[in-house]
């Protein structure tokens, strides 16, 4: 029986071509019910913007990711094809069916933590603690949030 996909990996860019505060990626821990509030969101987004092409998406509060910057840890791990997680292409997500194994030392201090929900997409934004840096994750697609669902239903 497989594990379910129950996190994600996804690079990162800053407001800040020269400063990222550490935060080269974002962690997002996924649940069948977060998978399904995203899902749930995109769908909603969709008509909207059908009737009217200057909305794009919606903007919530989200605490959920987790930002750090590129470690030993990272270059060891394993996704779910069997790919090194440092072998993906910068923007690809890095999915999991395990804890990453990451202590609360690796991650970054942030603020302000938003999910982008589009009507085919999702990305995740924050900023630096006390500073006016934004970070952004690359964005999900629809597809793979699929796939995540899929991984709950079939485990």
């Amino acid at each position: 029986m497989k594990k379910p996909i129950t996190h994600l990996i996804i690079s990162t860019s800053s407001s800040n071509e020269y400063y990222s505060g550490d935060c080269d990626y974002c962690l997002v821990e996924f649940s069948a019910a977060y998978v399904a509030y995203l899902l749930k969101y995109m769908e909603k987004v969709r008509p909207l913007h059908q009737a009217d092409q200057n909305v794009y998406g919606l903007k919530c509060w989200d605490a959920k990711p987790e930002y750090f910057q590129f470690n030993d840890k990272l270059e060891k791990m394993v996704d779910i094809y069997g790919n090194l997680a440092s072998d993906v292409p910068n923007g690809e997500p890095i999915l999991l069916e395990t804890q990453p194994g990451f202590n609360e030392d690796d991650f970054s201090r942030v603020e302000c933590q938003i999910v982008h929900i589009l009507k085919d997409e999702v990305c995740w934004t924050a900023y630096l603690k006390h500073t006016n840096i934004q970070i952004e994750s690359a964005p999900i697609l629809k597809k793979a949030l699929l796939k995540i669902q899929r991984s709950f239903v079939t485990s």
